[in-house]
């Protein structure tokens, strides 16, 4: 692996972790997530790396940040208020 290849591979790997982030902040659609981070992005990085091949893996960060359902009625309330969602 030379200079350049493990540059890039640093980059796609920061813009993953980047977009991750942003999923589990933010309540926007993951595309819209994806589309404003490569736009920002001034790395060869972002335009080698398609949406697809990371959405499941934002999507899941995403699902961890949600707090878990809760398993009885009574635990509704407690689940839900301290929740941005």
């Amino acid at each position: 692996m030379n200079h350049r290849e493990a540059t890039e591979e640093t980059d796609s790997l920061h813009l993953k972790t980047v977009c991750k982030r942003k999923a589990a902040e933010k309540d926007c659609p993951l595309q819209q997530i994806f589309d404003d981070i490569y736009r920002e992005s001034l790395s060869r990085a972002a335009n080698q790396l398609p949406f697809h091949s990371i959405e499941s893996s934002i999507y899941k960060h995403r699902r961890l940040a949600q707090p878990a359902l809760p398993s009885s009625p009574k635990d509704v309330d407690r689940g839900c208020r301290p929740s941005k969602y």
